[in-house]
């Protein structure tokens, strides 16, 4: 029996008041809405449930954020807490973040798992971790376990990296997002550009506008 994996964290501003979270904002994008539809159905032709499968996968991202987020802290993970087959895949998530790790010995892990809020935009989200370089730059580093690396991910990550940089008052100059593989032991590794970086703070933006224009249009009506 696995426990409860992935509750959604509530965010909260200076004020108290609940904010939305980076994921549930970049949610209103609907780049792969379509490509999700196909996926779906031929999930079912093949008699497995959509919703099963991704609850398994989001299971083993959180497994694996977990075993990366104790190899710093230096907790022990209760394996018997978890799904046997979920913990395997999960073990390759973490022995590919190992994998990582030994190649990018030149970084330091100075924050792992941190939650912030930007009072500036109003919005919350906890990054995976944030590596110092040789030269004292800052790295912001998003873990990603999926089975490829999407367009909206620039998006996340450029979200915790303005949201870091007000609460923390850091700058950051690079903004990689790691996929760590879970069906075998390796990573690529996405290095956003500048351009890419303006363009995902951008969209994730235009996001936060399509988030509160649908809170207006989906109002109850008597």
């Amino acid at each position: 029996m696995s426990e409860k994996l992935r509750a959604h964290t509530p965010y909260h501003n200076c004020d108290g008041k609940r904010v939305k979270n980076v994921t549930g904002i970049t949610g209103n994008i609907g780049w792969n809405t379509y490509p999700l539809m196909y996926w779906g159905n031929n999930l079912g032709l093949e008699g497995l449930d959509c919703k099963e499968v991704m609850r398994e996968a989001a299971n083993i991202g959180t497994i694996g954020h977990k075993m990366i987020q104790n190899h710093f802290t230096g907790e022990r993970l209760d394996r018997t807490k978890y799904i046997p087959e979920e913990v395997e895949k999960a073990e390759n998530v973490y022995n590919s973040f190992l994998e990582w790790e030994k190649d990018h010995k030149h970084l330091t892990i100075t924050i792992c798992e941190l939650k912030t809020v930007s009072e500036t935009h109003q919005y919350g989200g906890t990054l995976d971790a944030v590596a110092e370089g040789p030269e004292n730059d800052l790295y912001l580093l998003d873990w990603k376990s999926s089975k490829g690396i999407y367009p909206v991910y620039g998006c996340q990550a450029m979200a915790y990296k303005k949201a870091i940089e007000e609460q923390e008052d850091l700058e950051i100059t690079h903004c990689w997002i790691v996929h760590l593989e879970k069906e075998r032991i390796g990573y690529d590794i996405w290095k956003m550009d500048p351009q890419e970086q303006e363009a995902g703070w951008e969209c994730f933006q235009a996001a936060q506008v399509l988030a509160e224009k649908h809170k207006i249009l989906n109002r109850k009506r008597a």
